[in-house]
């Protein structure tokens, strides 16, 4: 279907669909239809017609999706009149989708009636690949800033190298995690066109970066004595400059020469982002001259760049034949095997997007090798370069320069030392465990089979449930296990992942009740736009990038925590490996570690307590300003489980890092963490559940389903 109105008609306004015309758009209207029009057949006397504004009777023909007008009036304007306009958003056709699709418009794009089960799976995956990304390209990015030994010209582009594709992995992965999640893959008309510049400035921007780190190998290996004064810092400073100034200015012509065209016919892209070429077939003009400008750039960029590399390598190749040292030789050959397969995974997969012998296996294999150098190789080139890197691997470890034993396993204390104690305390825990799990997992299962609770508050209900019953799994296990043997250690790796999903759930729920916040202010402050406003698209995206920041934050805090040395103490004074006790124990200075512990933190929590407070405030407005009795009542009744839930949580946290430092107030620590980390997850769906009229109700109605008749 398309849009209504798609042209500016002072004369028509309503009941108009866009049609395409002798690559133009007309309004056409129809006084008795029984469909859209997807395309009207055209001919002299119907062009002569038109032009003159008259009125056609009778049954016109219509190519595609027939409609039948009898006796029916369809009003023409003249091709002066008649201005296309701009689609303002397009249909994505991504990946699982099918790549068939009738011609026309379809603004609401395919359906997804038996979408496959696997996107959330594959939604599961490609997060897991933009969190590793992220850290990988983190961890050399800063780890060649503080390492001196890496002050070189080759880690100082390979530092833009990742940079690069963490910019990259962040244009497209987000986006293809949505499309994953929710049924509308729609996207702006200027959403399109920053994620087509954004894409081509990425593109180019490697190209050039992967030809300056060929001519940077081709230096160290050819001119050795004089390679820190051919690359000295200014001229990498200087080439980087030109890189991104050639990748603006080649991503402005290209993305100016997709978007000059008019686009007002069909508007589905049979692809997961704004391609080129995709696009250019959505075009309602000629577009030979458009190709021939993307051919004619493109091959601006890929021939000097793969020029430089293979000039540069073909010197490599004789400098290294002429070395009379075997040692010498492979030396060589392993400063260039990063660089050369980063090339190879890089316009490897670029050529074979091109090459497409099969025109109907194209657009699914384009689609698999396009995801490939858009997300899965900003994943692999961290760990090319640094598997194999004895530099970056000494500088990562932290053991450049050190003589010591690192710290592989730690101590953890435990909640309590008296073993008499530990017995009693197995029973309640374990009671705990079990009543969290079921009531989280019920609360899940219930809101996802009941149709009366598919609301938003609901399906954020859901996610703060699933969030609960994950913090409980992570932390009380463990709890239980100490309370049953002497044994308390933990792995060092296994105490950073701890820590790491610690952090992920910790900033989750933060993040996640204020969305619940802003969610109880729609509600109220406009309960008739309520899910207008908080659409399912809506919905998803808030989830979505709640666990996108939450992974980004885990992951820099885990990293600037286990940065420093640890080879000395292990001994944690906790149950779990808390931040602070951890810090503790490094070797060296942590001050830059509990600056940037203290900035996340402080940043997440003002963000989420300010989105709280303005949230409530306008809703503590809105029932000052009720007349009746009972809808204030009911209006409280709404935030009442959301307010409990927000007290438990930030009293809590409030409570334990509010102590001074002392053996006491550790011990209170431990007992507040416990709370906060399994009391509360328990407390949740009890608290949602115990004073809502919507889920008794849907429970009583799902046991009584569950019931044999």
């Amino acid at each position: 279907m398309a849009r209504p109105e798609e042209f500016a008609n002072p004369v028509v306004r309503s009941t108009c669909f866009g049609a395409s015309l002798s690559s133009q758009c007309w309004p056409v209207c129809l006084t008795n239809k029984t469909g859209p029009p997807s395309e009207l057949r055209t001919s002299s006397e119907f062009k002569t017609n038109m032009e003159k504004n008259v009125c056609l009777r009778g049954k016109t023909a219509m190519k595609g999706n027939s409609v039948g007008v009898e006796q029916g009036c369809i009003i023409m304007v003249s091709v002066s009149e008649a201005r296309p306009r701009r689609k303002e958003t397009h249909q994505f056709n991504g990946l699982g989708s099918e790549s068939h699709h009738s011609e026309g418009i379809h603004p609401a794009g395919p359906h997804k009636q038996g979408r496959p089960k696997t996107t959330q799976l594959l939604s599961a995956i490609f997060l897991l690949i933009y969190s590793v990304t992220l850290v990988g390209n983190l961890g050399p990015i800063d780890v060649i800033h503080t390492s001196a030994t890496l002050h070189t010209p080759m880690y100082f582009l390979l530092s833009v190298l990742s940079f690069l594709d963490i910019y990259s992995a962040s244009v497209f992965t987000p986006r293809l995690l949505i499309n994953f999640l929710t049924t509308d893959q729609s996207i702006s008309f200027v959403g399109c066109v920053v994620q087509m510049a954004l894409m081509i400035l990425h593109g180019t921007g490697e190209c050039l970066l992967l030809a300056m780190m060929a001519y940077d190998q081709f230096v160290a290996i050819c001119h050795l004595l004089v390679y820190h004064t051919i690359m000295s810092k200014r001229m990498c400073v200087r080439l980087v400059v030109v890189t991104y100034a050639a990748g603006v200015f080649i991503s402005a012509v290209q993305t100016g020469n997709a978007f000059i065209l008019p686009y007002c016919g069909p508007n589905i892209i049979d692809h997961y982002f704004c391609d080129i070429p995709p696009m250019l077939q959505l075009a309602c003009s000629e577009t030979t001259r458009a190709n021939v400008i993307l051919l004619v750039f493109s091959a601006l960029v890929t021939v000097p760049t793969i020029s430089v590399i293979l000039v540069s390598y073909a010197y490599i190749l004789v400098t290294i034949c002429r070395m009379r040292s075997l040692e010498a030789q492979r030396k060589a050959f392993s400063t260039c095997a990063s660089h050369l397969t980063a090339l190879s995974l890089y316009y490897g997969s670029v050529f074979l997007v091109c090459v497409q012998p099969n025109p109907e296996t194209a657009s699914a294999c384009n689609k698999i090798l396009s995801v490939f150098y858009t997300i899965v190789v900003p994943i692999l080139n961290p760990l090319v370069y640094s598997l194999k890197n004895k530099d970056v691997k000494a500088s990562a470890q932290g053991t450049t320069g050190k003589n010591c034993t690192r710290v592989t396993w730690f101590l953890l204390l435990g909640l309590t030392e008296q073993a008499g104690l530990k017995g009693i305390l197995f029973a309640p825990f374990l009671f705990i465990y079990s009543v969290t799990l079921t009531g989280n997992l019920a609360m899940i299962t219930l809101i996802h089979a009941d149709p009366q609770l598919r609301t938003p508050m609901y399906f954020l209900l859901r996610i703060l449930s699933f969030i609960d019953s994950s913090c409980s799994t992570l932390n009380t296990p463990r709890l239980l296990e100490s309370f049953l043997t002497s044994s308390q250690s933990i792995s060092f790796a296994g105490c950073v992942v701890q820590m790491a999903l610690m952090t992920l759930h910790g900033t989750a729920e933060c993040l996640l009740l204020a969305i619940m916040a802003y969610d109880r202010f729609a509600a109220i402050y406009h309960p008739l736009l309520h899910h207008t406003v908080m659409s399912q698209s809506l919905r998803v995206q808030l989830v979505a990038t709640t666990y996108m920041a939450s992974v980004a934050n885990s992951a820099l805090l885990t990293g600037y925590i286990f940065k420093p040395l640890y080879c000395g103490l292990n001994i944690i004074n906790h149950y779990v490996c808390d931040v602070p006790l951890v810090l503790q124990l490094a070797c060296a200075d942590v001050a830059k570690a509990e600056a940037i512990v203290f900035s996340s933190s402080a940043l997440i929590i003002l963000f989420t307590v300010t989105v709280i407070l303005v949230s409530y405030a306008y809703i503590l407005v809105t029932i000052c300003r009720m007349r009746s009795l009972k809808a204030q009542s009911k209006a409280l009744s709404t935030c009442a489980s959301h307010l409990a839930v927000i007290c438990l949580f930030y009293g809590t946290i409030t409570s334990m890092y509010a102590q001074p430092s002392s053996h006491g107030s550790m011990e209170q620590n431990k007992v507040v963490s416990v709370f906060y980390t399994v009391i509360i997850s328990m407390l949740n769906p009890l608290i949602y559940s115990l004073r809502n009229k919507d889920v008794k109700p849907a429970l009583k109605r799902r046991c009584l389903d569950m019931l044999p008749s």
